[in-house]
């Protein structure tokens, strides 16, 4: 592939984020990361950033839906800790690997 075909795909990768729209995000990452290797990776980057900003942005924008989600994240986090504490306290985790042939 010539610096001009990646460089127009790269092109229209950023001129999907700036508009805003996710099917033509995910159009021009899937076209870019099958167009070499090593830019397949970037597929799962490109998606993960994407999500991410469009729930804060929703969060953001929509201050109720912060105070409906903030009392179950806390409750979630208090049960995570008090497992951690109470449950795998002083025990060590080993790790499994495959039976050697």
């Amino acid at each position: 592939m010539t610096a001009h075909r990646l460089s127009g795909r790269v092109a229209s990768l950023v001129s999907a984020i700036e508009e805003n729209d996710d099917a033509k995000i995910e159009e021009a990452v899937m076209r870019l990361s099958r167009s070499r290797r090593m830019f397949a990776p970037l597929a799962f980057l490109v998606g993960a950033f994407v999500l991410l900003f469009g729930g804060v942005r929703l969060l953001v924008s929509n201050w109720r839906l912060t105070l409906v989600q903030a009392l179950p994240a806390m409750w979630i986090w208090a049960a995570m800790f008090d497992l951690k504490l109470h449950v795998l306290h002083d025990r060590s985790f080993t790790h499994s690997a495959p039976p050697a042939r």
